[in-house]
């Protein structure tokens, strides 16, 4: 199964045997933002249900689409989902998204 079929798996609910540990990696490799070549690291899922501001949600997709700082994993803890996943990532905006932080916590 491919990433895009992955995808539409898990947004229609046919995820039977689907989990962050074996999500695919997407197909993209430069940041179409900061025009760099993505990087492949091990990040924390974490789980529980998040509400993200529209502010956060606009500068994520102008300032920082490719940070993947987390994975959202839903509000329930399967046994045996590891910890850590791969993902892929910008290094330019996992920057930008520390910048964004810290602009808040300036307000």
């Amino acid at each position: 199964m491919g990433f895009w079929d992955t995808v539409r798996a898990l947004i229609f609910g046919e995820n039977e045997g689907i989990s962050p540990c074996t999500f695919p990696l997407p197909p993209e490799t430069v940041c179409p933002v900061h025009g760099v070549d993505l990087r492949v690291g091990k990040v924390w899922i974490e789980y529980g249900l998040y509400c993200f501001s529209d502010d956060f949600v606009e500068a994520q997709s102008a300032r920082f689409p490719w940070a993947n700082s987390r994975v959202m994993g839903g509000c329930i803890i399967r046994h045996g989902v590891p910890g850590r996943v791969d993902v892929k990532y910008c290094p330019e905006c996992r920057e930008s998204e520390k910048a964004y932080w810290r602009e808040q916590q300036d307000r």
